[in-house]
């Protein structure tokens, strides 16, 4: 005779949970669907934490660590940021994905009135890059998930943007727009702070970078300069580039960012998406000015996606901003240096994210800068009496 057969609701709900903790997400919400047993005992929060430091069952990337999982004792948060981390995993380990257990979680992020645009002849595996991607992955780059130093992620996030802006979507989705931004943003630049930059000659680095260098022109080729996805295209055309200057001031670090403290992170697979202008209230702050050094670049050209052609000046550094309440609201003050010579910042940093500011050489050599801040720093226009010549970045160094 066969040994008998145990149901697994009969065991100790100890035991269940312990096989749960090393289940994949995707598993456990199917458990909560049996019986009101299997739902009481699994939809814990200590079990979703296990799923999540054991890598929801898919071995591809090192666990993810964040402040929110440790610190959460909320179920149903700790479900939707394991069934994202999940995803991440199942992308880059080549698995196809059940819509189902999205819709136990929550509804598309774009909301009932910010629904994204179908498109009838998307191949299946198309229609979840242009959707389920959306639902997730925003959130867990801002949440420093191990899954941005992935390339499979940078052809992701290219791909999907290729198509959104090739469709006529910039602009009509503002909050999609801000979310798709933040992951292309922070993909190029890891790929910029690897460890590629600093351990190999350049001609190494230069040979890494040829293999990604076809996905940043296309980046290039569809994209409109805008404050959000501007350090997009500044971030590809230094990447291309590949200059000597480019390794005296190391790119932001997307990991030593810190977006959770900057900015509102809506759940994953919720209804809610990111307020573009969420970062605001504490970028634009004397405090967060004030605090430490800002560094960055300038191009003598507006058109990036010949960055070979483009001129990128040695850095701009020693930038440290004080307020100066003569100015008006959000009036601040600074001096750096850079290739040209020593200079001093004056001008506002207006709580809606514009920022207008008036760069001096000297009494007789001075340029306009027009800008927004990002999450990524101050983005920006720099020329005089409206005819702009380039474009410049500034960013904390603490950042690099």
């Amino acid at each position: 005779m066969g040994s008998p057969r145990i149901k697994l609701d009969l065991l100790p709900a100890e035991i269940i949970q312990r096989i749960a903790s090393f289940s994949s997400c995707e598993s456990v919400l199917a458990l909560l669907e049996v019986n009101r047993m299997l739902y009481k005992t699994c939809n814990d929060a200590l079990v979703f934490k296990s799923i999540i430091k054991n890598g929801s069952g898919h071995g591809v990337l090192k666990p993810w660590k964040c402040d929110l999982i440790s610190q959460s004792t909320s179920t149903s948060t700790l479900a939707r940021l394991a069934l994202a981390d999940s995803r991440a995993r199942t992308w880059l380990a080549g698995i196809e994905l059940c819509a189902w257990s999205d819709e136990l979680l929550g509804s598309d992020m774009l909301g009932e009135n910010q629904r994204m645009p179908q498109d009838e002849e998307q191949k299946p595996r198309d229609d979840i890059v242009n959707t389920s991607l959306m639902k997730w992955a925003p959130q867990l780059v801002a949440l420093h998930h191990p899954f941005i130093a992935e390339g499979e992620l940078l052809r992701l996030v290219a791909q999907f943007q290729i198509k959104w802006n090739s469709r006529g979507y910039l602009g009509q989705y503002p909050q999609s727009d801000f979310a798709i931004s933040l992951c292309v943003v922070s993909t190029i630049l890891h790929s910029g702070s690897a460890p590629v930059l600093t351990n190999m000659t350049l001609d190494g680095a230069a040979q890494a970078y040829l293999q990604i260098e076809e996905k940043l022109r296309k980046i290039l080729s569809t994209q409109t300069f805008n404050p959000d996805l501007g350090p997009a295209g500044f971030a590809c055309a230094l990447l291309l580039k590949r200059g000597a200057h480019f390794r005296q001031i190391q790119l932001p670090d997307p990991y030593k960012i810190p977006f959770p403290s900057l900015l509102d992170i809506p759940m994953p697979f919720s209804s809610e998406g990111f307020l573009g202008t969420s970062h605001l209230r504490v970028m634009t702050s004397i405090l967060f000015l004030e605090g430490g050094e800002w560094v960055g670049y300038y191009s003598y050209s507006l058109n990036l996606t010949h960055p070979n052609r483009v001129r990128i000046d040695p850095p701009m550094t020693g930038i440290h901003f004080a307020s100066n309440p003569e100015l008006g609201v959000g009036g601040m003050q600074a001096s750096g240096v850079d290739s040209v010579g020593n200079f001093t910042l004056s001008g506002n940093f207006h709580a809606n994210g514009v920022v207008q500011m008036t760069k001096t050489y000297d009494p007789m050599f001075f340029w306009d800068w027009s800008a927004s801040m990002t999450p990524f720093g101050i983005v920006g226009y720099w020329g005089r009496s409206g005819r702009y010549q380039g474009l410049f970045w500034l960013w904390k160094k603490e950042w690099c």
